[in-house]
């Protein structure tokens, strides 16, 4: 083999390592962007719940103080 031929191979090799690299990149960034994504949707999910709770224990507070004050009017 002659130098030409030893440099063009390099760089072919060169160029296909880099492809493979540059592929494994984007692959492994889809991924994580996924990833995010779903941790995300599953925060929000869980958010709402919270904000459903809240409301719901909102009411039974509510619901406690009027039945003590009942009692307190009666029991005057």
């Amino acid at each position: 083999m002659n130098v030409d031929n030893v440099i063009v191979l390099s760089f072919s090799i060169l160029f296909v390592i880099y492809a493979i690299v540059e592929i494994l990149n984007i692959v492994t960034n889809v991924k994580v962007r996924n990833t995010y994504s779903e941790y995300r949707d599953l925060i929000k999910e869980q958010n709402d719940l919270l904000i459903q709770d809240i409301h719901y224990l909102k009411t039974l507070l509510g619901i406690a103080i009027d039945k003590a004050e009942s009692n307190n009017k009666v029991g005057e």
